[in-house]
């Protein structure tokens, strides 16, 4: 059992327990309200117990449970089920496996942020009035409550946040400060220190944070993510990195290697969460074309992906033309920065058209290449569009657009013309027996030539015959070259 910090209730009993380490894989821990406060006089169910733990491998890890006190049992079946988790999964436990190896049902479990303020992290406020509610029922009417209740929930809410901030303190000098510094650069800050400070793969991880920072988040969250769970496994057991990472992500040595010492700061939190995208989009430029750290050229770099995937709504690494305006951008030097008219004319217009001429290359690609050299069509259309791909993006990104739109002119001048030659050869409106619609002379009877297929089929589906059936073919061809007229007659009195 830990110390009882000096902060007590009414009752005499003792608020806020500090412990330190002890067998079960538990280093420390401090818990809010302790077990004596939240079950001595009466238990209290309505308020929310806080347990902080560092386990013996390093991590810290809150626990919250409504209801629930945390003893020296829960609170030592806690660390030994959160040190298993880490050993089996590396990336932290599953909430419910906790909660059914506690049978906690309401447990809620979170890296802890401590340098928070505890006030509303602890629930202090509702922990104080409850235990003034319970203290004070029990010596004095209901009735009187209400006047003095704020004044000893005030003071008691003061005392215990003034303790506890002092033991959350002790609790946060005891971090590790080298892994807490590299954590503090993240957006989710807990969870890589917990990540990082993981015992047996601690000097590891330290040493890819210094490496390689930008694949440090993507690893400490749990992504159900094979190719980052592999990695991890290759970076715990002090595998080879760098072809590991070619290897999961098709990319090249150098590619990998442009990111050695990129800090986060330099980089957008999309890509921190997910390196894949920054991966894909370097691999598809020369190294030439690659940003360099040394020059401070990664803001540009980024800049570059953010403005191709708002014009072309796509990532970079996606498309031909994200690829050409994130090299444009790389090459371009201040005098040679794009205009607003430039901006404007580079929209999701111009990608769609890049897209269709590219799957147009592609295709014409792979039928000429199935034709001239033999085997499996899959592999064909692979190396087709390899090759396509490499002859567009060595394109300018101007070059690349006027090709593209000049394509698409010329396919539309083709397209146009081929269906005027074959609407002209199959004569799609037949020779009209009757130029107008005839009515009678009371409105009743409505005769009207049938001009067209498409009169035909909806005519014969009114009529539930086989105009619109197996003789529509026949009619269709026999009206086309003049040998038979039909003629609709309606009778609105029918």
């Amino acid at each position: 059992m830990g110390r009882q910090v000096g902060i007590r209730s009414a009752s005499q009993t003792s608020i806020v327990e500090v412990a330190g380490a002890r067998p079960g894989g538990l280093a420390a821990s401090v818990v809010f309200p302790s077990p004596s406060a939240m079950l001595v006089p009466a238990p209290l169910h309505s308020v929310t117990s806080t347990a902080l733990l560092r386990l013996s491998c390093g991590p810290l890890w809150m626990l919250k449970s409504r209801g629930h006190a945390w003893t020296e049992q829960r609170l030592v079946r806690a660390a030994a089920l959160l040190e298993h988790a880490h050993a089996g999964r590396a990336v932290g436990p599953q909430v419910q496996d906790l909660r059914d190896g506690l049978d906690m049902p309401a447990l809620d479990i979170a890296a802890p942020d401590l340098n928070v303020d505890v006030t509303a992290c602890w629930n202090v406020r509702a922990v104080a009035l409850a235990l003034c509610m319970r203290d004070l029922e029990a010596s004095r009417p209901r009735s009187a409550l209400a006047a003095v209740l704020p004044r000893f929930t005030a003071e008691l809410q003061g005392q215990i946040a003034a303790q506890l901030q002092a033991a959350v303190n002790e609790f946060a000098n005891a971090r590790d400060p080298a892994a807490q510094a590299i954590a503090s650069q993240y957006e989710d800050g807990p969870t890589i220190y917990n990540h990082l400070v993981y015992g047996p793969a601690r000097r590891n991880r330290m040493q890819l944070a210094g490496a390689l920072p930008l694949f440090v988040d993507a690893l400490a969250r749990n992504r159900a993510d094979r190719a980052f769970d592999v990695l991890r496994a290759t970076v715990d057991t002090g595998g080879p990195l760098l072809r590991t990472i070619c290897h999961l992500f098709n990319v090249s040595p150098s590619t990998v290697r442009c990111l050695f010492g990129v800090p986060v700061s330099d980089v957008d939190a999309q890509c921190v969460r997910n390196p894949r995208i920054l991966l894909a989009t370097l691999d598809r430029l020369a190294p030439g074309e690659r940003p360099r750290l040394q020059h401070g050229e990664w803001p540009q770099f980024i800049a570059a992906m953010r403005e191709a995937a708002s014009l072309f709504k796509c990532p970079a690494s996606v498309g031909v033309l994200t690829a050409s305006w994130v090299r444009h951008r790389m090459r371009e030097t201040d005098e040679q920065r794009m205009g607003p008219d430039m901006l404007t004319f580079f929209d999701g217009d111009i990608a769609s058209q890049v897209e269709t001429f590219r799957l147009a290359l592609i295709s014409t690609a792979s039928q000429v290449a199935l034709k001239t050299h033999a085997g499996p069509s899959d592999v064909v259309s692979a190396r087709a569009t390899s090759e396509v791909d490499q002859l567009l993006t060595a394109l300018s990104l101007r070059r690349l657009a006027q090709t593209s739109i000049g394509w698409h002119c010329d396919y539309a001048t083709r397209r146009d013309t081929m269906a005027l030659q074959q609407t002209a050869s199959r004569r799609v409106d037949y020779w009209p027996l009757m130029t107008d619609p005839y009515v009678s002379t009371r409105f009743r009877v409505t005769m009207q030539a049938l001009s067209t297929r498409q009169s035909l089929q909806s005519h014969g589906k009114a009529l539930r015959q086989c105009l619109a059936g197996s003789h529509l073919n026949d009619y269709d061809r026999r009206c086309r070259a003049g040998e038979s007229y039909v003629v609709s007659v309606t009778d609105s009195a029918s």
